[in-house]
């Protein structure tokens, strides 16, 4: 997948641009109540007082806090700890998808594909992306559920940036099921001249070419494990097929 935006100056735990501009505007007003009426300047430090208060107690902030706490726990790899903290996250905000997102991925860390199929399913239902349905078919795959995971993704039109992540996914599912030639046909839907050495574009190319040969297409198998071979000499056991089939193509 794309990478996603990076964090806002607030996912960031730093104050957002407004909290910095209200707290100026405080002290803005505070100071100039020094030289009007000691009235003025009190009113001022107690709404000061107020905002830094709401500020720190408010929920946005605990909420905010919940996650970065959970992603340091993720990148330390404690992914049960992780996992409890997310998961009473969840219940005080139970609205918010990022928390829920961020769960199915630690379940899924933690082998408990189930619970994060659950996840996913919950997350597209309620809003439904790229991103949400392509991982909730990724996690019904891994789950042995191909035929589900088409499903998901024959609902979704992807971005074209984001083709062939799909359709590499849709292909595997069709491969799942021994269905080669839908296999194939997905395969086939993205083209491969536009950004063809992308990690993305090389993954489905040798998936292509593994569904060529399962049909018995050598030649064509053979062109697109070649390419695979120019773009990614180290690629998984491109080699040895290359091998294989210009030794068949001698015979």
């Amino acid at each position: 997948m794309a990478p996603q935006a990076g964090p806002s100056l607030s996912e960031r735990g730093l104050p957002s641009i407004g909290w910095i501009a209200s707290l100026f505007a405080v002290i803005l007003v505070g100071i100039l109540g020094l030289f009007v009426s000691e009235v003025m300047a009190i009113i001022a430090f107690l709404f000061a007082v107020g905002m830094v208060v709401f500020y720190f107690f408010s929920p946005g902030r605990r909420l905010l806090s919940a996650r970065l706490h959970a992603t340091k726990l993720i990148t330390e790899e404690r992914y049960e700890e992780a996992l409890s903290g997310l998961e009473r996250t969840e219940a005080a905000f139970p609205l918010d998808l990022t928390v829920k997102t961020t769960l199915a991925l630690v379940l899924k860390k933690l082998g408990k594909g189930d619970l994060a199929e659950e996840k996913w399913a919950q997350i597209n239902a309620r809003q439904g992306t790229d991103y949400s349905a392509y991982y909730y078919a990724k996690t019904l795959r891994e789950n042995g559920k191909a035929d589900a995971a088409i499903g998901v993704l024959a609902k979704t039109s992807p971005r074209s940036a984001l083709a062939a992540t799909y359709f590499n996914l849709m292909g595997c599912c069709h491969m799942d099921l021994r269905e080669t030639d839908r296999a194939i046909h997905a395969f086939q839907r993205v083209s491969l001249r536009d950004g063809e050495d992308s990690q993305d574009a090389v993954d489905l190319r040798y998936n292509l070419a593994r569904a060529l040969e399962a049909k018995g297409e050598l030649r064509k198998a053979l062109e697109h494990y070649r390419k695979v071979q120019e773009l990614r000499a180290d690629y998984e056991d491109v080699v040895p097929r290359i091998e294989k089939l210009r030794a068949a193509g001698e015979r």
